[in-house]
């Protein structure tokens, strides 16, 4: 039989070691830029412990070690003794031997192998190696590891890293005291202060801190140093000529640290007196000056705003918009501040005017005559807790002109000198408001001093409106006591209807207790069945009919005996009209006005009600031009144009009584065709171009503008199957057409 041989193969097996360890006495906290240990570099600055556990082959074995790049040191390794009970298998010393050149005048390296020799007895190894002269460069952060490596076989771990220190991130606040205006030549800027929330935040060397002007701004050569407040005063740039430095294009200003070391504690000093020149105006853009801050210190901010630059300008914002009562006297209007961007930019003995738009007039005293002309009588006053005058002066306001609308003052002394333009803060300034006015309270700046723009400063409302409940019943003349719709009047706010003190109307006084519904010349009504308190608290008097207040027409007086502390609606139900032949065909309005919420129907010429409502209709409307008008009918999708029907594809309608047009129809029967209409999904805006008038709408929005003008409408416009739909009345004002309502057909017509 055959002979089985059977061969066993014995590999040899590396060594296998217990894993040494590495471990430092402590984490030191360092600042980059510096060198360790800082009182006596000479002496160990850490100390790292490299133990093996267990018997090692004997032999000789290298271990390498390894700093951060740029980091530097001088490294020895130290013989230790092992724990009582174990005895160590190292032989000698172990030697340290430095990878590469030596850094200049130092045994100082960035690399180091170690030789081990161990012998053939012996439990466990330790020895030490020792770091002193430590270099750690300028912009290193965070933690900074020692790595080793050990070739195969080793009794040293290899890929091991070790953390030594951790540099601190210390912070150099920069900040300004105040922003100077810059003219069009040159400009001192405040004082910049330099803090240090840690020792040693501040980098040394000529580029601790640089400060970078923007394009067409260039620094002046610094005239005096830093003032030491607190901490190292030797860390302060003293020296004007040797610790800043301008760069070459002039537009970085470097300031040095002048202490090797950086300071011993937080430090804290001022830079005054720097100055900014305007080298280009061309490229110097109008507006905030920021400098880039910088430098090898980590600063914070990384932008400054150190001033402004104007070229000699001025100019007026207004605060929060109040909301002000269309009919009153003595409304307040918002405070407003006049800013002058640049010293002297308002000029001793030139004007500033503010001219107040439709609607409003200045408060005044007087009778308007020679020997009493009108005088402000609440002229804009200065706040002086809220204004920065820098010396700067006015004269007292004045009337320009008769008319009360533009108020006029003069600068008495100017700011010329001053490092800053004045920032003026005018308050308690005070307006009359027409009593049908609606809207923004615009003001027009203007005169010789250079102001110029428009200002809105409140917004005026219809403090109390007429309104009707149900329908326009259809009225015929000659029959007695026809029944109208019953008549709302609404408050909008608690106190709009006045309860005491005296009116002037016409030249004759009347009590504030009163208000009025003025019924169309020719109709006789009769007393309402009944008046009643919808809402809210006010409390009612007496109620009347005169026809003593302008000859032709009646009227209805009630009197209120104690005004609203919340808003109140008072319904006038069963009032009947009987109609002579004078009256003509056609809505039959009944106007809201009265001393009770009328206090300044002297003021103005014109409308002198404060809303109106249609209650009936007399017979049909007069007829209309055809060939100049189109006509649209509630809930239906035709319409007519110059007598041609047209189709659409919305139909208007009626919401919260009010009646609703398509504009781009109301456009096309206007002459307006698909290239005058623009849409622009990304805004939701649509543009409607009729000649040289341009209307633009948003969706969403309660603004109409005409020519870039704004119009407030009282209701947002909205999309309604994609298409834009505004209430009729600012369909006639876009468009400068007359759109008129006629209850009765339901019908809306637009006549050119």
């Amino acid at each position: 039989m055959g002979t089985l041989l059977l061969i066993i193969s014995f590999l040899a097996a590396s060594p296998v070691f217990a894993s040494s360890t590495f471990t430092t006495s402590t984490n030191q906290s360092v600042n980059a830029g510096l060198v360790y240990p800082q009182d006596d570099p000479d002496q160990v600055f850490n100390q790292i412990m490299v133990e093996i556990p267990g018997k090692v082959i004997p032999g000789t074995y290298l271990l390498n070690m390894a700093l951060p790049a740029d980091c530097y040191s001088v490294a020895r390794a130290v013989y230790a003794k092992v724990p009582s009970g174990e005895t160590s298998q190292l032989e000698g010393n172990i030697s340290a031997m430095g990878i590469g050149t030596p850094k200049s005048g130092t045994n100082a390296y960035n690399e180091w192998n170690f030789r081990a020799t161990f012998g053939n007895e012996g439990t466990m190894s330790r020895f030490y190696i020792e770091l002193s002269n430590f270099h750690v460069p300028s912009g290193v952060t965070g933690d900074i590891n020692v790595s080793f490596t050990a070739s195969p076989g080793s009794p040293f771990s290899g890929n091991e890293a070790v953390k030594i220190a951790t540099v601190e991130s210390g912070t150099v606040k920069i900040s300004i005291n105040e922003e100077n205006s810059i003219t069009s030549s040159s400009g001192k800027i405040g004082t910049i202060r330099i803090t240090e929330d840690r020792a040693k935040a501040l980098r040394s060397g000529a580029n601790s801190i640089n400060m970078k002007l923007p394009n067409g701004f260039t620094w002046a050569k610094p005239t005096s140093g830093g003032v030491y407040v607190w901490g190292d005063a030797e860390v302060v740039p003293a020296d004007a000529d040797t610790d800043f430095a301008i760069d070459q294009n002039g537009s970085r200003l470097k300031i040095s640290c002048p202490k090797a070391a950086g300071s011993s504690s937080p430090t804290y000093y001022s830079i005054s007196g720097l100055e900014v020149l305007v080298e280009n105006e061309l490229y110097a853009a109008k507006g905030d000056i920021y400098v880039t801050v910088g430098g090898d210190s980590a600063v914070d901010p990384k932008k400054l705003l150190i001033g402004k630059y104007g070229g000699y300008n001025s100019q007026l914002t207004a605060a929060e918009l109040p909301e002000i009562k269309a009919g009153r006297a003595g409304e307040e209007i918002a405070e407003f501040t006049l800013e002058e961007t640049d010293p002297g930019a308002l000029t001793e003995g030139r004007t500033i005017t503010l001219k107040v738009g439709d609607g409003v007039k200045w408060s005044r005293l007087g009778s308007g005559t020679s020997s009493d002309p009108y005088l402000p009588s609440d002229p804009p006053i200065i706040d002086m807790d809220k204004s920065d005058l820098q010396g700067i002066e006015l004269n007292e306001w004045v009337f320009a002109g008769n008319d009360c609308t533009t108020l006029k003052t003069s600068v008495k002394k100017s700011t010329s000198g001053a490092n800053k333009g004045a920032t003026i803060v005018f308050k308690e300034a005070c307006v009359d408001v027409k009593g049908n006015f609606e809207g923004d309270v615009n003001v027009t700046v203007g005169g010789s001093c250079g102001l110029s723009g428009v200002l809105t400063v409140a917004k005026s409302i219809i403090p109390v409106t007429i309104s009707i409940e149900g329908d326009c019943p259809n009225l015929v003349t000659g029959k007695q006591e026809q029944a109208v719709a019953d008549i709302i009047i609404a408050e909008k706010k608690p106190n709009c209807i006045m309860d005491t003190g005296f009116v002037t109307i016409d030249g004759k006084e009347y009590p504030k207790r009163e208000i009025w519904l003025e019924f169309p010349q020719g109709v006789t009504p009769t007393r309402p069945e009944k008046m009643e308190v919808l809402e809210g608290d006010i409390i009612l008097d007496k109620y009347t009919l005169r026809d003593n207040v302008v000859p032709g027409r009646w009227y209805m007086v009630i009197e209120t005996k104690y005004r609203s502390f919340n808003p109140s609606k008072i319904k006038f139900s069963g009032i009947k009209f009987t109609l002579d032949r004078s009256v003509p065909d056609g809505p039959l309005e009944v106007k809201l006005k009265g001393p009770g919420l009328l206090q300044s129907a002297d003021v103005f010429s014109g409308p002198d009600y404060m809303s109106k409502v249609a209650v009936a209709s007399n017979g049909t409307a007069a007829p209309v031009d055809l060939e100049s008008s189109s006509v649209f009918k509630i809930g239906d999708k035709k319409y007519t144009v110059g007598g041609v029907e047209k189709a659409m594809d919305i139909a208007p309608f009626v919401e919260n009584g009010r009646t609703y047009l398509p504009m781009r129809f109301a456009a096309y029967a206007l002459g307006l065709s698909e290239t005058d209409i623009l849409w622009e999904p990304s805004t939701s805006t649509a543009t409607f171009i009729k000649g040289n008038k341009t209307v633009q709408v948003k969706d969403g929005s309660d603004k109409l503008y005409i020519n870039g003008v704004s119009i407030t409408m009282d209701v947002p416009a909205q999309v309604k199957e994609g298409y834009f739909v505004v209430p009729i009345r600012f369909i006639g004002q876009a468009f400068s057409v007359e759109a008129k309502w006629d209850n009765v057909s339901q019908t809306v017509t637009l006549s050119i």
